[in-house]
């Protein structure tokens, strides 16, 4: 365990808090792209749509190491979001580029937002900690 460095834990928070509220700001325009490949889309609505996933995919690799250092310190555990839709669910997308593929995905994007926005309330309860 790394020992506790309050301007450092704080600056790591900070970042980290950027590059996850920018994968949850990507995941909501992915959403809108998604809603309206539910509604009828075509290949340029998925290819849209999966263009912001694999965005937010970055920003949260981007925050990963950040958060991996925050728990390696004595007094933290913060969540870790997952990856969002897999590839697989990715080729379903366009292979069956149907209602329910379209359906199977979007839930997959708010389910991604979900971890994303609990970690982010994770990292306000640390940095008032660390305060």
């Amino acid at each position: 365990m790394l020992p506790y460095d309050r301007a450092e834990t704080l600056q790591t928070i900070r970042r980290a808090r950027h590059f996850l509220t920018r994968a949850d700001e990507t995941l909501d325009s992915a959403g809108r792209w998604g809603f309206l490949d539910i509604l009828g889309g075509n290949l340029l609505t998925g290819l849209v749509k999966h263009g912001r996933i694999d965005e937010a995919r970055r920003w949260i690799d981007e925050a990963r190491p950040l958060l991996r250092r925050l728990r390696d310190t004595d007094w933290s555990d913060v969540y870790e979001p997952g990856f969002g839709p897999s590839e697989i669910a990715t080729l379903a997308d366009f292979l069956f580029d149907g209602f329910f593929a379209d359906l199977f995905v979007q839930s997959k994007i708010r389910d991604l937002q979900s971890e994303i926005r609990e970690t982010l309330r994770q990292l306000d309860r640390l940095e008032r900690a660390a305060r």
